[in-house]
């Protein structure tokens, strides 16, 4: 038996095994970046050798690392980079006032980029026009992207960089908004507005060192040591999962996170053979499936329905999908074929019922792949479909931030009777559905006691709305949410064997807390402090 590199010991250490609910006192012995032994101080003594290091964390509570299953890595980084500000605002003018914070950060003709608003919460909840911007900015692009990133706003000088004129036909799916006048608004949605978001993120490499090297610290500061980075355009090049990147950052030994990388599904599946081959062995990279998208949102009346919106824009108004179906069919067969795991973006319950029939078709020609089938966001179900998950072994990849978003213009937008089915977390357990954890970031904060803290209230961190939570009877336990946000979110990315629990041959992924997630008082989750965390066995964040 070869001695431990590290021995930790704590009091509280929660395993996130399944079955395994309350935390245990004793150490985690760790060898070769590999988890020993977990068990007591008793039996973990005879992993001390001359050069085990022992450190003792008292009550500290210790889990596995955060694993954000959903998230867009790139975006995310160059959104929290000097380069970009945030805001959510009240009202349009609070926007244009934000971007006076990057108005020195990149040559004037590069865009100043902002993102976050979203039009349903301010004051006045109506779209806002490249006016106020043009008043503002009349020299010089400008672009601001929506905390649901299916919406950009930009101004004049904005339009003219995209190439975008009156007579502009934008992709399918996709809307130039125009007013009476039949005059661009500087609104952009849906497949027009992500066809553009390559141009829009157009960084330097300077630049774009910067903002990943500053979004790997924040990862590793939230207790998160792995992530699965999916991807943000269903079009070939610009699904923005920058293997590129990765590949440099693994050569200079700079990469602290553990990346997942799920690139466009595509009929052609070139790009991921290549990257699955390429990192079959790499403990830090993987490519372990594929990503597609087969709706928009509800807020916009774009994610795909099986009855019309509460609030109809028209008759028959229920979304519709931004892939057809029988592409979708064609790509997610063709990807069965060869063994590889999809990941589809539905959110309206019709997307999903959808989705669930294919993958229904995939299984039962070509078996089970060999990652993880999964869906993500489903925010809104046929109540029947959800057992379904469950006996087609498809992973429900969640985002707990969004439960909280805008509750209110959930039931506006879908009525009181299918809002009851929005992120139905208690029935994936009641059922036995796989479900996993994540952000989605940049459209929502990596916060990781955030995550936990929104599945187990329904409640908003901000400001504890609504007293009792929303949709309350889908609330969960803490043990259940950091399970999904940690082995969870390891089995969607295919890698359950390997990361997501303390267990003897898992990599030792480790985050340390101040805080007994499992026991404290749900309110106490937002106050608790990342002490520590390690990739490997070894400390990326810490004193």
């Amino acid at each position: 038996m070869k001695p431990a590199d590290l021995i930790l010991k704590s009091t509280r250490i929660f395993t996130a095994e399944p079955g395994e609910d309350a935390t245990m006192s004793g150490s985690i012995a760790i060898a070769d970046g590999r988890i020993a032994f977990v068990g007591s101080d008793e039996e973990a003594a005879v992993y001390v050798g001359p050069e085990t290091t022992v450190t003792d964390l008292g009550d500290a509570f210790v889990c596995p690392g955060f694993h954000d299953s959903h998230l867009h890595f790139f975006p995310s980084a160059m959104d929290r980079s000097p380069y970009v500000v945030f805001c959510e605002g009240t009202c349009a003018q609070d926007c244009v006032e934000a971007l006076k914070q990057v108005e020195d950060a990149r040559p004037t003709d590069e865009f100043m980029l902002s993102y976050g608003w979203y039009h349903p919460l301010w004051d006045n909840p109506v779209l806002p026009t490249k006016d106020i911007l043009d008043a503002a900015y009349p020299n010089r692009p400008v672009c601001l992207q929506s905390g649901d990133s299916h919406t950009l706003w930009t101004n004049s000088k904005g339009l003219e960089k995209f190439g975008i004129t009156k007579d502009s036909v934008p992709p399918a799916g996709g809307v130039y908004q125009k007013d009476e006048n039949g005059e661009l608004t500087g609104i952009i949605q849906e497949t027009a507005a992500t066809a553009l978001i390559p141009t829009m993120l157009a960084f330097s490499e300077e630049e774009t060192n910067a903002g990943i090297a500053q979004f790997l610290a924040d990862l590793n500061a939230e207790g998160i040591t792995s992530v699965c980075d999916v991807s943000l355009l269903a079009v070939p090049g610009g699904d923005f999962v920058r293997d590129d990147v990765y590949r440099a950052l693994e050569e200079r030994g700079d990469l602290t996170v553990r990346i997942n990388m799920f690139p466009t599904a595509l009929e052609d599946l070139s790009r991921a053979r290549k990257l699955r081959d390429e990192f079959a062995d790499n403990d830090l990279l993987r490519s372990p499936g594929l990503k597609q998208f087969f709706d928009g949102v509800s807020s916009t009346h774009t994610a795909w329905l099986t009855e019309p919106y509460a609030n109809a824009y028209f008759d028959g108004d229920c979304g519709a999908p931004v892939t057809d179906p029988e592409r979708m069919r064609r790509i997610v067969l063709g990807a069965a074929e060869e063994g590889f795991a999809v990941r589809i973006h539905t959110i309206g319950d019709k997307a999903i019922h959808v989705a669930l029939d294919i993958f229904e078709e995939a299984r039962e020609k070509f078996g089970p792949v060999k990652g993880q089938n999964g869906l993500e966001h489903l925010e809104n179900f046929l109540p029947e479909d959800i057992a379904r998950l469950a006996e087609l072994d498809v992973s429900a990849n969640c985002q707990p931030p969004h439960t909280v978003l805008d509750p209110n213009g959930i039931e506006r937008d879908l009525g009181p009777e299918r809002a009851q089915w929005m992120w139905p977390y208690r029935s994936y357990l009641d059922k036995g559905v796989k479900f996993s954890f994540g952000t989605d970031s940049p459209v929502v904060d990596i916060n990781s006691r955030e995550v936990i803290y929104d599945a187990v209230t329904r409640q908003s961190p901000a400001t504890g709305e609504p007293v009792g939570g929303w949709q309350p009877q889908e609330k969960i336990p803490a043990a259940d949410a950091i399970r999904a946000y940690t082995l969870g979110s390891a089995v969607a990315a295919g890698r359950g064997d390997e990361v997501g629990s303390l267990a003897p041959g898992k990599l030792a992924d480790i985050a340390v807390l101040d805080t007994d997630m499992v026991t404290c008082d749900p309110e106490d989750i937002l106050g608790a402090n990342v002490v520590a965390t390690y990739l490997g066995g070894k400390k990326v964040c810490g004193k």
